[in-house]
This record gives C-alpha cells, sequence and structure tokens, in this order.
C-alpha cells in the first residue's frame, strides 16, 4: 500500500506506550489508507535529524520522555503556551519545519475536570519538575489551583521543596497529589520518596502513568481511601488534541 502520512512516537524508552495502537486504530476507524504511525525510539535527540531525512511523509509526531524540554533546540517554531510552559510533546511537520506545541496541559487539565469536582481541589503537590510536571503546573494555573514542586534536588525557587522536607509535613495541607515522574512504569522503579502512609480519603491522586493502569503509588493511595485517577484519559486526550494541531489547515 502507497504511503501518504507518516506520524510517530519519539523517546525513551517507548515499550510501555500504547500511542501507536491508539492512532493505528484510529486510521482504521477513519477509514484512513496509507497513514501509519511509527515509534522512534532513540536513546539521543542528536539522531532527530536523520529521522527527518529519512523520513520525507512524516506530517507530525509526539515526543514523550524524556526529550520534551531537550527538543526545543531542534524546533524550527514554538507554538506560545509551549513556549511559556517549557515543554513540548507535540511536533507538526510543516513546509520542512518543525512546529513545537504543548497538548499536555489540556488532557491534564480535561482529564482532572472530568474525574473530580475542580472547586473541592485548592492546593496540590506536583512529584517532579520535567517538563510533564510543567504542564500540570500550567493547567493547574487556569484553574486557580496553587501547587508545590516536589523535586530530588533543592531549589532556591519559592514553590519548590525536596521530598524530605514534604516528609516532615503533614500531607492534609494538600487536596491533590500529581504523580509528573516517570517512577512507576514498568522500565522504572516505583516512587519511593513520598510516604503513602500520610496520603487518606481528603486526597485525590492523579498518576500521569496508565501502563501498569495501577502504579505503586494508585495502589497504596486507594487502600487509604485516596481518589485515584491515572493517566490514559490524557493520553487519549493529548492524542486527539495532536490530531486537531496536525490536520489543522
Amino acid at each position: 500500500m502507497l504511503q501518504k502520512n507518516v506520524f510517530a512516537l519519539l523517546g525513551y524508552p517507548l515499550s510501555h506506550s500504547f500511542s501507536q495502537r491508539y492512532f493505528t486504530d484510529k486510521f482504521i476507524a477513519l477509514g484512513l489508507k496509507g497513514y501509519k504511525y511509527e515509534c522512534f525510539e532513540i536513546k539521543t535527540l542528536s539522531l532527530l535529524p536523520n529521522i527527518i531525512q529519512d523520513n520525507p511523509l512524516l506530517q507530525g509526531f509526539n515526543v514523550t520522555s524524556p526529550y520534551k524540554q531537550e527538543i526545543f533546540s531542534y524546533l524550527d517554531e514554538i507554538d506560545e503556551v509551549a513556549r511559556e510552559i517549557f515543554s513540548v510533546n507535540c511536533v507538526k511537520v510543516e513546509d520542512n519545519k518543525l512546529i513545537g506545541y504543548n497538548t499536555d496541559w489540556l488532557a491534564f487539565r480535561e482529564s482532572l475536570k472530568n474525574n473530580t469536582d475542580i472547586k473541592n481541589l485548592h492546593r496540590a503537590l506536583i512529584l517532579g519538575s520535567g517538563g510533564a510536571a510543567k504542564s500540570v503546573a500550567y493547567a493547574l494555573d487556569s484553574l486557580n489551583i496553587s501547587y508545590v514542586f516536589v523535586s530530588r534536588s533543592f531549589s532556591k525557587e519559592e514553590n519548590y521543596i525536596t521530598y524530605e522536607d514534604l516528609n516532615k509535613e503533614n500531607y492534609n495541607g494538600f487536596d491533590l497529589i500529581v504523580n509528573a515522574t516517570p517512577c512507576g512504569l514498568d522500565s522504572y522503579p516505583a516512587i519511593s520518596d513520598i510516604d503513602t502512609r500520610k496520603i487518606n480519603s481528603k486526597h485525590v491522586v492523579f498518576d500521569l502513568i496508565y501502563n501498569p493502569t495501577k502504579t505503586t503509588l494508585l495502589c497504596e493511595a486507594y487502600k487509604n481511601g485516596a481518589k485515584i485517577i491515572n493517566g490514559l484519559e490524557m493520553l487519549y486526550l493529548q492524542a486527539e488534541y495532536c490530531w486537531n494541531i496536525w490536520n489543522k489547515i
């Protein structure tokens, strides 16, 4: 079959990803013959120019960990919101230019609104400080929910604390806990820095990971009575936002 359009996922590792399956099923459902979605699992982003050169039919690609911030230096144009967040998860290839966007924040916000009563959420813990964490923060800003980043390394910024500092406190000062790290993926160890014994029925715990369906963090939170949400709906939502960008005339 003659290929017309190629789309892809870029990151490392990718064995956990459902993106290829999602878009392949979507192409079949829409009757889009000649459309293909590939996975480019690369250990260094320096291989990106070769991928672009070797795939002249590439129309767009998703970017996942660990390249959501590193990708900036390879882009010709960056959407204003993506630039502000400093994280790109969607790239459109147009007129030989790479244009970066962020759909993660929209997907996180929509999934959070679909699964919780937003008016009951006032303060959040964001575990991590990378591109995914920045997208979560941007979404929470749009919902007027305050937040604190939790990182393993010390930061002088006002809204950053370390896990050591966090675990000295009672978690009841927070309504929402978001894991925006890769800890818990099949290829990564479970997150161990947070004291899950302090999570209770007053908390909503949102883990951006969707494979496995329930990470260790979500399992422990559920046992303690917390409302839990995984990242599967967010994955599908960001994919649809990406599809709209790739097909925008």
